[in-house]
C-alpha cells in the first residue's frame, strides 16, 4: 500500500492491471511483503539501488527492519544505481551476482547437502 501511495507510476500501472479506478484494499495487503511476514517466512536478501524510482529505498529498509524484528534472517545491500541494476557496469553486476550466490549457498540444499560455511 505504501508503494501505491508514494509512487504515481506504480499507481498508474496498478490501475491498468486491475482495470479499476479504486482498487480494493485487500489486494494491497495480500501483495505487501510487510503485511505477510510470518514465522515460516524464509530468509531474504534485499538488493536496492539508491536511485531506484520503482521501489523507494525506505520501503526496502522498512522490510529489512521488519524481518529483523521478527527474527527472520535478512541481509540488505544497496548500490549506487537504479532499478534492475541500471547504471552499473558488468563488474559491479558480477559482484552482486556473486553475493547472491553466496547468500543462496549458505542454505541447505535438497537431499541434505549443505553448502553452509
Amino acid at each position: 500500500a505504501q508503494l501505491f501511495n508514494e509512487n504515481p507510476s506504480v499507481r498508474s500501472n496498478l490501475y491498468d492491471l486491475l482495470d479499476d479506478q479504486e482498487p480494493p484494499a485487500p489486494i494491497y495487503t495480500d501483495a505487501s511483503p510487510l503485511d505477510n511476514i510470518v514465522a515460516q517466512t524464509g530468509a531474504a536478501l534485499i538488493i536496492q539501488g539508491t536511485q531506484d524510482q520503482t521501489v523507494p529505498q525506505n520501503q526496502s529498509q522498512e522490510l529489512y527492519q521488519a524481518l529483523q524484528n521478527d527474527g527472520i534472517q535478512a541481509q540488505y545491500f544497496s548500490y549506487q544505481g537504479g532499478h534492475e541494476y541500471s547504471g552499473l557496469n558488468p563488474d559491479q553486476i558480477a559482484n552482486i551476482m556473486t553475493m547472491i550466490n553466496n547468500f543462496l549457498n549458505g542454505f541447505e540444499q535438497p537431499g541434505g547437502i549443505s553448502h553452509a560455511g
